[in-house]
């Protein structure tokens, strides 16, 4: 898969900081044939693989 990823950080106080961060990765022939096979099993598999995948996140650490 290629993907591409944008991460933020920010440090709030000297033990707390916040990070955000998305993403998204496109399904190369190697990925799409192994998710076909992965997901052959499934009562309602799915029929493209096509699309891209995308994730968000939001961190919140406190350090003690």
């Amino acid at each position: 898969m290629d993907e591409v990823d944008f991460i933020a950080q920010w440090a709030i106080t000297k033990n707390l900081s916040l990070t955000g961060a998305v993403g998204v990765a496109w399904s190369g022939k190697g990925a799409r044939q192994f998710l076909q096979v992965a997901t052959s099993g499934f009562s309602n598999p799915p029929t493209t693989f096509d699309r891209p995948w995308t994730v968000t996140e939001i961190t919140l650490s406190y350090n003690f």
